[in-house]
C-alpha cells in the first residue's frame, strides 16, 4: 500500500474504521469518513528525539536537557503518586484518578471477569496548548 505522496507504508493494521501505519516515526491515520478520507500526520518522538530537538533550539547540552527531563518526571511522579494534580501553566494538568472495579464478560469464553480497580493519570491541556495547536 502506497500513502498519496507514493511511499511504501509498512505495519499495517485495522483500527475500527481507519487503518494506522507506522513509518519511523511518523503514523499516518487514514479515517474513512462517507467517502472522503481524512488524512493526518502525527509525529511520535522518543525521549532522546525530545532532547536533541530542545536542546539544538535551546543552545544547551544534551546531558543538562536530560537532566532537566529526569527532573521534570521525577517531580510529577511524585506528586502523582500523593494524589496530587500537576498544573504546567502554558501545558496543562496531569491528575490521578481512582477507576473503581468493574465487570467485564471476557469476549471469546464468555465468562465474566471482575476487572480490579485501578489508578489512571490523566492529562488536560491548557487553554493556551490548544490555541497554540490550532493556529
Amino acid at each position: 500500500m502506497f500513502d498519496n505522496a507514493g511511499v511504501r507504508l509498512h505495519t499495517l493494521s485495522n483500527i475500527g474504521n481507519g487503518v494506522l501505519s507506522a513509518k519511523e516515526h511518523n503514523i499516518l491515520f487514514l479515517n474513512l469518513d462517507k467517502n472522503n478520507y481524512l488524512c493526518q500526520k502525527l509525529l511520535l518522538m522518543d525521549n532522546k528525539t525530545i532532547i536533541d530537538t530542545i536542546a539544538q533550539s535551546t543552545g544547551r547540552s544534551k546531558e543538562n536537557i536530560s537532566d532537566l527531563m529526569d527532573a521534570l518526571i521525577d517531580v510529577l511522579t511524585s506528586a502523582l503518586k500523593d494524589g496530587d494534580s500537576v498544573s504546567v501553566p502554558v501545558l496543562g494538568t496531569f491528575e490521578t484518578k481512582l477507576k473503581g472495579e468493574r465487570i467485564t464478560i471476557h469476549p471469546t469464553n464468555g465468562k465474566k471477569l471482575m476487572i480490579p480497580p485501578k489508578i489512571t493519570i490523566n492529562f488536560k491541556p491548557s487553554t493556551t496548548l490548544k490555541n497554540r495547536i490550532r493556529e
